[in-house]
């Protein structure tokens, strides 16, 4: 006769509640833990943000203060009359933007095959010749304008310069 007062009734539903009390407080244990680990990792991502922030705002005044400083030398070099070397960096500046060009063996691999073009399209013998590039007068400044003033005899200007 099994009745609600059974002492080992009571012991096994005892049994199971402590069990179930046990597993619950690990797992608040791993969860305290689990929140902790997120908070260090917030601080330590805005930690990381502000010095990120901090290092932008500092390369950016680093980079304006280059840009004058190479602003000012290019005045200089112009009034100094070296507009042929100024013209070789100029170049060299846009070969250094053009950026990091493919090695031989990498463009051989890049590279797709051109399909075969069609014998009717072109006259057998004739060349279609590129189109002549039209040159661009660009002027620097009051600098530019000196030079071609021909009327300043008493300190002539060198035309070009060679390194």
């Amino acid at each position: 006769m099994k009745t609600k007062d059974d002492p080992k009734r009571l012991i096994g539903e005892v049994q199971i509640l402590r069990i179930r009390v046990a597993t619950a407080e690990s797992g608040v244990k791993v969860l305290r833990e689990q929140a902790v680990q997120a908070k260090r990792r917030r601080k330590e991502a805005k930690r990381m943000a502000q010095r990120a922030r901090k290092q932008y705002k500092r390369f950016k005044t680093e980079l304006t203060e280059l840009q004058l400083t190479l602003a000012k030398a290019e005045t200089k070099l112009f009034q100094a009359g070296g507009r042929a070397l100024a013209r070789k960096t100029a170049k060299a500046r846009l070969v250094a933007k053009r950026g990091n060009r493919l090695s031989n063996e990498s463009k051989t691999v890049a590279r797709k095959p051109r399909p075969a073009l069609p014998s009717k399209s072109r006259e057998p013998g004739r060349r279609k010749m590129p189109p002549i590039p039209v040159a661009k007068i660009v002027s620097h400044g009051p600098a530019d304008l000196a030079a071609l003033n021909h009327t300043n005899t008493s300190n002539p200007q060198p035309q070009f310069l060679t390194l």
